[in-house]
């Protein structure tokens, strides 16, 4: 009981963590992105076979790769490869481990905020973080960029914590979190500049300054490593998502300014090369920090946003302005280093041309924005304000987990590819149903669909994992008498069931065809010929669950499975 109620802060932190982010983890997020599912499928190759799965290479480790498709980081899928390799393929236990990690995030940030400010501060950052909805959303998912986050913050305690020679020990960490995720890279070097001028700064022995040298002649002789040796790696290939290696795009930017000008000897100075890129990256910068995106409707895309709610609370925004000012007059020191994190995190955003997002890319300052907002909940001193304060960031927290577990999975169903998990579910049914029949699936994305069947089903499990890769090799995406394919066939024979992805424009609807629909809008996504599973049932044209439990789509009978889940068309 002593130890309990030592620790009864952090146990109560531990608890709230694990519990917003494993909770219904088994249906939400309500798919997997195939994101996600790169991760998941290599780590489980990695572990069944020792190899990558077919077309896809692991950055430097797969030094000289030419075959692949899908470039990802390093680490990650190694990390959990044990864990992804020894339990059942589904959505629970693949994103376990993530859960886990953020919640040790959360512990670690608390320890660096208490080291940086004080236990108050440290207490009301975490709290904030552990309930804050992109800390709760990205950590129920599968994407890489919960272990950068991770082991940078744990780079930054270790040097800001340790004394003299022992500063190298958060070096490993922070290569760790360079290996994590490819946006991570190109804040690596700035991002340990700043800390190591903080850890130097607030040792108070300024003559001790080999340890912080040698750390930034590592850290930099291994960027430069990286950097002189991408022509011989996977990564490389992936140099023109960043606007400095995008000629293209300056050309056509420039001549189209010029074009829409009026003759001027100005044109030149003005619409060239380096104003474009200017532009670009300020324009871009700058909107990391839109109260739009921050408090309304977070980016675009819907894996990583909620299109009706921000990555932060509108109530969030006052304790920011708060924050300012209360870590400002605490601590000047740290609220420079708090805000030169902040301000480095978008840069990555800033020079990308493929995406314009920042909830991954630019991460790193969300749990500082959380250190700001423990900063201005401590600035109240009022008992009367802090509780009623408390009781509407409550209503804030229920508000957001209403959207989430209730809303969020039907209007941005696509955005976790739902689709692809009834089309998985489905098939796999189908073949239960008429061994003998053979599924082809005409699809733009055969591989990664082919991929969704295997996870779902639980089937690129054992000895088979060797097969199917030994398949995937020779670009043969099929399975028993499943086939996946982008290309369309002449004839359709009427045993054979079709199953056609509709935006890929290959077959006509007729009548007595089923499909699959999107849930938001009942916009049909593919369209199945020769059904043999649900012909017998009654189907309507639109599904709407009614219920969590037509969620746990692997586990209704198929009559309800297809009158939930399959439309007649």
């Amino acid at each position: 009981m002593a130890f309990v109620k030592k620790h009864a802060f952090l146990i109560s932190l531990i608890f709230i963590s694990l519990l917003l982010r494993t909770w219904w983890l088994n249906l939400f997020p309500i798919g997997m992105a195939h994101d996600e599912l790169n991760y998941v499928m290599n780590a489980r190759s990695l572990f069944l076979s020792g190899n990558n799965i077919p077309w896809t290479a692991s950055a430097i480790f797969s030094w000289g790769e030419t075959q692949f498709d899908v470039v990802i980081s390093e680490l990650p899928a190694i990390l959990i490869s044990p864990w992804i390799g020894l339990t059942k393929l589904n959505m629970f236990n693949v994103r376990l481990p993530y859960a886990i990690v953020g919640t040790i995030t959360i512990l670690t940030f608390y320890f660096l905020i208490k080291k940086l400010t004080n236990i108050q501060i440290a207490r009301f950052s975490a709290l904030a973080l552990a309930v804050n909805p992109w800390s709760i959303h990205f950590n129920r998912t599968a994407f890489e960029i919960n272990f950068a986050i991770l082991f940078y913050l744990l780079g930054i305690y270790l040097v800001i914590s340790q004394k003299r020679k022992k500063i190298l020990l958060g070096l490993p960490f922070f290569i760790a979190g360079f290996l994590s995720y490819f946006g991570a890279k190109l804040i690596f070097l700035p991002l340990i500049v700043i800390t190591l001028i903080y850890g130097y700064l607030d040792q108070d022995k300024l003559s001790i300054k080999k340890p912080y040298i040698w750390f930034f002649a590592i850290s930099l002789l291994f960027f430069l490593f990286y950097y002189f040796t991408l022509p011989y790696q996977p990564a490389g290939s992936r140099k023109g998502e960043l606007i400095f290696f995008n000629n293209h795009f300056f050309s056509e930017t420039v001549n189209l300014e010029r074009q829409q000008s009026l003759p001027s000897p100005l044109n030149n100075i003005f619409s060239n090369k380096l104003t474009v890129l200017g532009k670009k990256i300020v324009n871009t910068y700058l909107q990391a920090f839109s109260t739009h995106f921050l408090f309304i409707t977070g980016e675009t895309r819907a894996a990583y946003s909620f299109w009706q709610h921000g990555p932060l609370y509108i109530i969030d925004f006052p304790f920011l302005i708060l924050g300012v000012i209360s870590l400002y007059t605490l601590k000047r020191r740290v609220f420079w280093y708090v805000l030169g994190i902040i301000a480095l995190a978008p840069m990555v955003s800033a020079i990308d041309l493929v995406e314009q997002s920042y909830v991954i890319r630019a991460a790193l300052m969300f749990p500082m924005f959380m250190a700001l907002v423990g900063s201005g909940f401590y600035l109240i001193k009022n008992k009367f304000i802090k509780v009623g304060l408390i009781a509407l960031y409550l209503i804030s927290v229920a508000n957001f987990l209403h959207l989430y577990f209730f809303r969020y999975p039907v209007y941005a169903s696509e955005g976790f590819f739902l689709s692809d998990r009834i089309l998985s579910n489905y098939i796999f049914r189908a073949q239960q149903h008429s061994p003998e029949t053979e599924i082809l699936i005409i699809t733009s994305e055969p591989k990664i669909i082919f991929e969704e069947y295997l996870f779902f089903n639980n089937l690129y499990a054992g000895r088979d994992v060797k097969k199917i890769n030994n398949k995937m090799k020779l670009k043969d995406f099929s399975w028993d008498k499943v086939d996946f394919s982008d290309k369309c066939p002449e004839e359709i024979g009427v045993n054979k069931i079709v199953i056609t992805d509709q935006r890929y424009n290959c077959q006509e609807k007729e009548n007595g065809d089923l499909g699959i629909v999107q849930l938001a809008d009942a916009g049909l996504i593919y369209l199945i010929k020769n059904d043999k599973l649900c012909d017998n049932y009654e189907l309507g044209n639109y599904y709407y669950p009614q219920s969590l439990k037509e969620l746990k789509i692997e586990n209704l009978e198929d009559e309800s499975f297809c009158k939930s889940w399959i439309t007649a068309q």
